[in-house]
């Protein structure tokens, strides 16, 4: 046998046990289908997000002078609460993705459960709860 630093045959043996580490870190970060799934539903909602939380800017930019603030006011406000809905999944999904991939499915699911109650609550259940409590 050779000597391994001098290029006898112990390189072959460090070849292949290099070969089988990276295909084990390989098929380690090859991605899952759930988790492609994933990744695309969340890059597909936070451009829906961004859409309709950007057009309210350039819809006031471009009508403004023509008087039509009760149309702006009204589409603004429901495009703003569609683009929280499309931003609270984009969170979610990148919570999810990078959870399930750093930890365990176990943590991915209770800690995107927590941002997502998290965002509910904050974003549309607690400013529904105060309109209703104004009603009464």
């Amino acid at each position: 046998m050779g000597d391994p630093d001098k290029g006898g045959a112990g390189n072959e043996v460090q070849g292949d046990t290099a070969d089988s580490e990276h295909a084990r870190r390989r098929k380690e970060t090859e991605d899952t289908g759930f988790e492609k799934t994933v990744y695309y539903a969340t890059l597909l909602s936070t451009a829906v997000s961004s859409v309709f939380l950007i057009a309210p800017t350039a819809r006031h930019r471009i009508r403004f002078r023509e008087l039509d603030k009760r149309w702006i006011v009204e589409t603004a406000n429901r495009l703003a609460i569609a683009g929280l809905v499309f931003l609270a999944i984009s969170i979610t999904g990148v919570i999810l993705l990078i959870s399930h991939v750093v930890y365990s499915s176990a943590t991915a699911a209770v800690a995107t459960g927590a941002v997502f109650a998290a965002m509910l609550w904050f974003w549309f259940l607690a400013p529904l709860a105060r309109e209703a409590r104004d009603d009464d």
